[in-house]
C-alpha cells in the first residue's frame, strides 16, 4: 500500500507557491474474501498471492501459513476475460506492474495480443498501425516496444561522426529539425559579427555532412534568434539581435522548394525587438 503526505510551501507573502509530495510505501495484508455464492460467510481473513502455479491464495495466521481452500474471485475469471476486459485497460506501467503479483499474471502479461491492445488503447490506433509498418517496432515485438517506449530504458547518447564544416565559427545561432534534417540559421561570428546564412545536415544520408544553402534574399544577420519548421519543410525566423539592435521581423523559407527564398512576413505590429526568446509549431 501507498499513501501521498502533501506539505505546502509558502512565499514570502504567505501565499502557497507550490507543494511537496511524499509518497509513502507499506506493507499490507489483502482481504480478498469468499467466494461469491457461498453459502457460509468464514471469518475475515488476511491473505496474500502464492508463488506457485496454482494461482490460490495463502491464509497468514500467527501459528503459520496454511493453504486456504477458496480462490481468489479475480481469478475465477478465464484468461480472455481478464486479458480483454481488465489487463488491456491498464496503462503499460501498469501491465507491467502486474506482471509481478503471481505466476499466472506473469504468464498472460507476455502475450503479444494483449500488449497489442495495451499499446493500442494508451497509444490510439492510428499510432499502432504506423508503428506496425515499422520493420524495428515488428522485431522488438509490443512488449518490449511499450516498456522502452515507457521507460526510455534503451535511449542512449552517441557521438555521431559528419562531415563537413559550419564556417566561419559561430555561437549563439539557432537549429530546428525539419524531418531527419537538422537545419542552422545564422548566429554570432567573431568580433560579434552577425551571421545570416543557412546550413542543412541530411541524417537519411549514408555519410552525413555539413552543406551550405543557397538562399535569395536572406534575412539581415543576427543572434539569439528563433528557427521553427513549420508544415513539413517550411522554416520560420524571428526576432534575434543584429547591428541595429533588438529585431522584431519574421522570415520564411520552403527548404525543400527549387529556388529557397526567404521572404519576409509583416505580422508583427509592435516596436519592441526581441531576441533569447522561444517559440514552437
Amino acid at each position: 500500500m501507498n499513501r501521498l503526505h502533501l506539505t505546502p510551501i509558502y512565499g514570502d507573502d504567505d501565499i502557497i507557491t507550490h507543494y511537496m509530495g511524499i509518497q509513502f510505501f507499506t506493507n499490507a495484508n489483502v482481504d480478498l474474501g469468499p467466494v461469491p455464492g457461498s453459502v457460509t460467510r468464514e471469518p475475515v481473513r488476511s491473505t496474500r498471492f502464492a508463488p506457485d502455479n496454482f494461482f490460490r491464495p495463502i491464509t497468514t495466521g500467527l501459528e503459520q501459513d496454511n493453504f486456504c481452500r477458496e480462490y481468489s474471485s479475480l481469478f475465477q475469471l478465464t484468461d480472455e476475460v481478464l486479458c480483454q476486459s481488465i489487463l488491456s485497460r491498464l496503462s503499460p506501467r501498469d501491465v507491467a506492474s502486474v506482471s509481478s503479483v503471481c505466476r499466472r499474471l506473469y504468464d498472460l502479461t507476455k502475450n503479444e495480443d494483449l500488449w497489442r491492445m495495451v499499446c493500442r488503447n494508451a497509444w490510439g490506433s492510428e499510432t499502432t498501425r504506423a508503428l506496425e509498418t515499422v520493420p524495428a517496432a515488428k522485431r522488438l515485438g509490443w512488449g518490449r516496444l511499450a516498456r522502452e517506449l515507457t521507460t526510455l530504458e534503451a535511449v542512449a547518447w552517441r557521438k555521431l561522426t559528419v562531415g563537413g564544416a559550419v564556417e566561419p565559427s559561430r555561437c549563439n545561432f539557432s537549429a530546428c529539425a525539419v524531418g531527419n534534417r537538422v537545419v542552422l540559421f545564422g548566429g554570432e561570428g567573431v568580433n560579434m559579427q552577425p551571421m545570416n546564412d543557412t546550413f542543412v545536415l541530411d541524417l537519411n544520408a549514408s555519410n552525413p555532412e555539413w552543406r551550405h544553402v543557397n538562399v535569395s534574399s536572406a534575412p539581415p544577420g543576427r543572434w539569439g534568434h528563433t528557427l521553427s519548421c513549420l508544415n513539413g519543410s517550411w522554416l520560420v525566423v524571428f526576432g534575434g539581435c543584429g547591428r541595429q539592435g533588438l529585431l522584431n521581423d519574421v522570415f520564411m523559407l520552403d527548404l525543400d522548394a527549387k529556388h529557397p527564398t526567404w521572404r519576409e512576413w509583416n505580422a508583427w505590429g509592435g516596436k519592441s525587438g526581441w531576441s533569447w526568446s522561444t517559440s514552437s509549431s
